[in-house]
């Protein structure tokens, strides 16, 4: 004859370790798919951490040229910014965000994005080489590319960051930022666009 005790235990040491299968099948459906996209999203901008640079110095012949900087017009300033892109597959970036800052904590924050249908000029941010004439002039740098930008505002700015955009919306961390310091009116104009 069977006893019915230890089999009852038998039963409800199997009947445990089924739920706790369960239990660990179902936590790991939901964590490991939530892990996974949690890391994802926060590693896509990794890559193009460092994918937008302030060009310091562009070479045209034997005169070096330097455009993140400020020049004082009146009462107006212009602060330029040229900025390089990296020689990576951009396809995923759509722009970035340019933010000029006053030391003490003013600042001033725009979205530069490619193909802009206002034309060249955004808020008073204009680009170097553009024709004003026709629509869609505002340009982000692509892989390898320079572009240079001039701020038309009262204020004068001490630095300026730049953030990555990506095609998600997704704003990446800062990829570089630079001190404004004056032009060298003899070399640079920035009121000539």
């Amino acid at each position: 004859m069977i006893n019915k005790k230890g089999l009852s235990q038998i039963i409800a040491t199997v009947l445990l370790l089924l739920m706790t299968i369960a239990a660990a099948a179902i936590i790991a459906g939901v964590v490991i798919p939530f892990t996974r996209e949690r890391l994802d999203k926060g590693t896509e901008c990794v890559t193009f951490q460092n994918h937008f640079k302030f060009q310091e110095v562009l070479e045209f012949g034997d005169e070096e040229y330097r455009y993140n900087c400020y020049q004082e017009i009146g009462e107006q300033h212009l602060n330029g910014a040229s900025v390089r892109a990296s020689s990576l597959n951009d396809s995923i970036i759509v722009g970035f965000n340019l933010v000029f800052i006053i030391k003490g904590g003013e600042s001033a924050r725009f979205e530069v994005r490619d193909n802009v249908e206002e034309g060249c000029k955004i808020e008073n941010i204009k680009m170097f080489g553009s024709n004003c004439a026709s629509l869609g002039n505002l340009k982000i740098p692509k892989s390898g590319e320079v572009r240079t930008y001039a701020y038309n505002s009262s204020a004068k700015y001490d630095k300026i960051e730049i953030y990555p955009v990506l095609k998600n919306g997704r704003i990446c961390e800062l990829s570089d930022e630079i001190d404004l310091r004056v032009c060298n009116s003899a070399l640079i104009n920035l009121g000539e666009q």
